[in-house]
């Protein structure tokens, strides 16, 4: 199973994307998702998921995050990422790679 959403940002819009690189001291981590999707379907691509599991982690994964994105502009987020297949570990570390040299957790 993979999804994949895309997109373009309108003109001059580069400067307003929150990116990976964007970490500062002090910033708090927020997950606007529960993690462990991936956990699950690798469950059940060897059939051991119940399916209430695989069907709760389908609906989140449909719901929009343009609340969560609106709040995080409000809020001053400076720096964003998605909870992929690296785990949220693997994305923090690209985060912190991508961010201010000697940032840590």
């Amino acid at each position: 199973l993979g999804l994949s959403v895309s997109g373009t940002l309108p003109s001059g819009g580069q400067s307003a994307a929150l990116t990976k690189g964007g970490l500062r001291e002090g910033d708090a981590l927020v997950l606007t998702k529960p993690i462990g999707t991936g956990v699950i379907f690798a469950a059940h691509m060897r059939r051991l998921a119940k399916g209430v599991w695989v069907d709760s982690a389908l609906a989140t994964m449909v719901e929009s995050n343009q609340v969560p994105a609106k709040l995080a502009r409000e809020h001053s987020a400076t720096a964003c990422t998605d909870v992929t297949g690296f785990g949220l570990l693997g994305h923090l570390a690209e985060m912190l790679n991508a961010s201010e040299d000697g940032l840590c957790v």
